[in-house]
C-alpha cells in the first residue's frame, strides 16, 4: 500500500508568543513615531536657527552700510577747504585707510561685516554706451573683432525701443524667437547687468564683461578710478595715456582735468587724444561724486551671507542715500 506523509505539526502561537508580537510591533511604531519627531524637530531648529540667522545678517549687512556712509562724512570732513569741490571718489583714492577699515568689521560674537565702496563711475554704463565703446571694452577683454562687434550691436538691440535690428545686432523676430527658450529683448533700458546673460553675443563674454558694467545711467567714467579694460573702452585714449593715468593713480596724484592729461603726453599720443576730444569729453570724466556701498553681512555657522547694496552721493559736506537694495 502507499503510504502517505503524515502532515506536518501547525505551528501555533500562544497567548504569550501573540502578546509579544505585539510588544515587538508596538515598539516599532513608538521608535518610528518618535523618529519623525525627531526629525521634524531637527528641520524645524534648523529653520529657526536659519531664520534668526537671516536677521542677524541683513542687520550687520545694514550696519556695514552705515559705518560707511559715516567714514565717507568724517572723510569729508577732513578735506581742506580748497579741496572742497572734490567729488568724493577723489578723496576716496586719497583716503588710505578706507578701504582697509571696512574690509571685515566683527558686529558681535560671531557677527561681522565687510564693506567693499565702489566708484559707480569706474565702469562703463551699459545704458549710455554706444556700440564703439562697448566693442573697444570686447576687445580690450580679449574678444575677437566679429565676437564683440555682434556683442556690441545686439546690446544696443536689446535696449533701443524698435524691432529693426543693426547690421549684426539680434532682435526677437530674426533672433530671440528662433533660439530653444525664447526671450523678448526688453527694449528699454537695462534693469541689472544679469540681464545681459540673455543678449546675443554675451554668452561666452559675460563672465569677462560684468565686472567692468554698470546699468547706472547718464555715468561718465571716471578715468582716475576705472580699471584698465574700462579705460581702453574710451575713445582718444592710447597706451601711453593710459599708461600716465594709472601710474599717476598708483602716485595717489590723480589727473585733474583734460589739460593736464594733454600736458603730460608726447605729441602723437595728445595728437590722438584731440582728434577725439569731442567724444572724449562726452564719455569721460575725471571725478565722480556716486559711489556704490556693498556691506555683506555672516554669521558664523551659517552657509549664506547677506549683501546690502546702497548708491550714495556726496551733497555738500555729508553723503546721503540715493538708492538702496538688498540681495
Amino acid at each position: 500500500m502507499e503510504r502517505r506523509a503524515s502532515p506536518s505539526p501547525a505551528v501555533t502561537l500562544g497567548e504569550d508568543g501573540f502578546a509579544l508580537l505585539l510588544v515587538a510591533l508596538m515598539v516599532v511604531l513608538v521608535t518610528a513615531f518618535l523618529l519623525d519627531r525627531a526629525l521634524r524637530a531637527r528641520t524645524e531648529y534648523r529653520q529657526a536657527a536659519n531664520a534668526a540667522g537671516d536677521v542677524r545678517a541683513r542687520a550687520a549687512a545694514a550696519a556695514g552700510v552705515q559705518h560707511a556712509i559715516s567714514r565717507l562724512d568724517a572723510m569729508i570732513g577732513r578735506q581742506p577747504a580748497a579741496r572742497a569741490g572734490d567729488g568724493v571718489a577723489t578723496m576716496m583714492l586719497a583716503d588710505e585707510g578706507l578701504r582697509a577699515d571696512l574690509a571685515s568689521v566683527p558686529l558681535a560674537p560671531g557677527v561681522r561685516y565687510g564693506v567693499a565702496v565702489e566708484d559707480v563711475a569706474s565702469r562703463l554704463s551699459v545704458n549710455d554706451a554706444g556700440d564703439d565703446d562697448l566693442r573697444r571694452l570686447f576687445l580690450a577683454l580679449g574678444a575677437g573683432f566679429r565676437e564683440a562687434d555682434v556683442a556690441a550691436q545686439s546690446v544696443l538691440d536689446w535696449r533701443d525701443a524698435d524691432e529693426l535690428h543693426r547690421g549684426q545686432g539680434a532682435e526677437w523676430d530674426d533672433w530671440y524667437r528662433h533660439q530653444p527658450v525664447p526671450v523678448h529683448p526688453r527694449n528699454a533700458p537695462f534693469q541689472s547687468v544679469a540681464e545681459l546673460r540673455q543678449v546675443r553675443g554675451m554668452e561666452r563674454l559675460f563672465a569677462r564683461a560684468a565686472p567692468y558694467l554698470t546699468v547706472a545711467a547718464s555715468v561718465r567714467v571716471n578715468v582716475n578710478t576705472a580699471p584698465e579694460p574700462v579705460l581702453r573702452s574710451l575713445p582718444g585714449l592710447d597706451g601711453e595715456s593710459i599708461a600716465l593715468l594709472l601710474g599717476r593713480r598708483a602716485g595717489g596724484r590723480p589727473v585733474r582735468d583734460v589739460f593736464e592729461l594733454q600736458s603730460q603726453l608726447s605729441v602723437r599720443s595728445r595728437t590722438t587724444l584731440q582728434a577725439a576730444m569731442a567724444e572724449f569729453s562726452s564719455r569721460a570724466a575725471f571725478d565722480s561724486n556716486l559711489l556704490e556701498v556693498v556691506s555683506t553681512g555672516a554669521v558664523s555657522g551659517l552657509p549664506f551671507t547677506r549683501t546690502v547694496r546702497a548708491r550714495v552721493a556726496r551733497s555738500g559736506m555729508e553723503v546721503q542715500v540715493v538708492r538702496i537694495f538688498e540681495e
